[in-house]
């Protein structure tokens, strides 16, 4: 009996200790999130460009030269992407506002039409609760203000750039490391158990760097696909879409549904 209630006391300390780890754990990340951020992205772009360096290197290039070469070309389309969001953010900050207006007018004839159509009748609510409280919930989203929401993600996207920078600075500092491990685990264990570990860890980066490519492949192949259509059909502010497709797509799920939503809307606006 004592036993098993020390057992519960042990399991109730852990998980308390467990939940305070997690929110410390939290608090760290959310204090040092201007470091995370850049260092978490400088990690995923080192995946994505390992082949181009690794090709740069077969043909004779030396690794420093290859790495700055790389780096560079980076750079370049980071900020030729920049220039471009740059005037279409600007563009859109001038031209948006008409849109917003004809937004909220359809979104408040729905929710008008949707209520007139779900509303019960007074005999049915003994006078205790009219059809405006009940439904409203409704006439909250109604007000949900579509800028908001899209100057949000674009303030996200020019932090994203503006950071760029930092990103670029890890960056070097990983491409430049990133044989020192395998010859670190040659130096520390015996030949066997390094050629093993060496072989695990080059086996796990080959796969996180295909998923990591073929996804940014499949994201930058839909992003200009759907650049593509909204030019075609003369949507405003297609390139603001079609980056933020491309980032967009990295969201599990919800990402696409967004990276459509936007761009329809003001399509039918």
């Amino acid at each position: 009996m004592n036993e098993s209630r020390n057992f519960s006391d042990t399991q109730i300390i852990i998980f308390l200790l467990s939940v305070i780890a997690l929110m410390g754990l939290g608090a760290i990340l959310y204090v040092t999130r201007a470091v995370i951020l850049p260092l978490a992205l400088a990690v995923f772009l080192s995946f994505i460009l390992e082949p181009v360096i690794a090709f740069f290197e077969r043909r004779g290039v030396p690794s420093i030269l290859a790495i700055i070469f790389t780096l560079l070309i980076t750079f370049l389309m980071a900020a030729l992407l920049g220039i471009l969001v740059n005037s279409s953010i600007q563009s859109f900050a001038e031209e948006f506002p008409k849109h917003e207006a004809k937004y909220q007018k359809h979104v408040s004839g729905f929710f008008d039409a949707l209520i007139a159509l779900f509303e019960p009748p007074p005999e049915l609510l003994n006078g205790e609760m009219s059809g405006g409280k009940r439904f409203k919930m409704l006439n909250t989203l109604s007000q949900f203000s579509l800028s908001d929401m899209i100057t949000a993600t674009l303030g996200a996207v020019t932090r994203f750039l503006s950071n760029f920078l930092l990103v670029l600075l890890f960056l070097l500092f990983i491409l430049m490391g990133r044989n020192q491990l395998s010859r670190k685990l040659i130096g520390a264990f015996d030949r066997r158990t390094s050629r093993q570990m060496s072989a695990i860890l080059q086996n796990i980066n080959q796969q996180i760097q295909r998923y990591i490519v073929a996804k940014t492949l499949i994201s930058l192949l839909t992003a200009i696909f759907t650049t593509s259509v909204l030019l075609l059909f003369q949507v405003e502010f297609a390139i603001i879409w079609g980056v933020l497709t491309f980032l967009l797509n990295f969201i599990p799920s919800i990402g696409s549904v967004l990276a459509v939503f936007m761009p329809v809307t003001i399509a039918f606006l």
